[in-house]
């Protein structure tokens, strides 16, 4: 009796099936799971555009009014925990724009945990607060201030009056280094400079 070495014809094609079959459904899944992170990584980069886009409404409608009793502070605590706080026209999750009315905005990084950018948003002139998560993944907030557009510029770490706004707010975001190099991080750590009063 001879014993048979090798594969049949039949039995490669069958092999060669099971294996196309396995690959293909391989395929799929993975094609899947990328669709997925791609989905997740463009919400993530949108919610971060749409942060920017609430911070730059917020500051650009910054108002420091006529009656003294608007006032427009930034103060620096360390080296990068800045605070801002100022009275805004601009829609809030308080104040509707519909409805005219202003909002003081708080922004701050959580100081128990160093780490977090949150809004405490009240209505103006006095109310109960709301605080908002901004960006989680923030460790330090650095704000500069422009006096004036015309002539040398020269940026301030602090800013405090009831009568006159800064020509301009840049805001600097520092993230935890795991979040830095995601899309989102990079979209939220690019400083943001705005306008304010009427140079808009």
């Amino acid at each position: 009796m001879s014993h048979r070495r090798g594969m049949t014809l039949l039995e490669v094609v069958v092999a060669l099936a099971i294996a196309g079959t396995a690959l293909a459904a391989g395929a799929t899944v993975i094609g899947f799971l990328t669709d997925r992170h791609e989905r997740l990584g463009a919400a993530a980069v949108t919610s971060a555009v749409a942060v920017r886009e609430t911070l730059r409404d917020w500051l650009a409608g910054a108002d420091v009014g006529t009656t003294g009793r608007m006032r427009f502070t930034g103060t620096t605590h360390g080296t990068a925990n800045a605070e801002l706080r100022f009275v805004t026209s601009a829609a809030t999750s308080i104040a509707p724009a519909a409805l005219s009315a202003r909002s003081t905005v708080r922004l701050f990084i959580d100081g128990a945990s160093s780490r977090g950018l949150f809004a405490e948003i009240a209505p103006w002139p006095s109310g109960t607060p709301v605080i908002v998560s901004l960006v989680p993944e923030a460790t330090g907030l650095e704000v500069r201030y422009v006096a004036s557009i015309f002539g040398p510029r020269q940026w301030l770490t602090a800013w405090s009056s009831t009568s006159v706004l800064p020509a301009a707010v840049e805001l600097r975001l520092t993230l935890a280094p795991a979040s830095a190099s995601t899309a989102e991080g990079s979209v939220v750590a690019l400083p943001l400079t705005v306008l304010l009063g009427a140079r808009r």
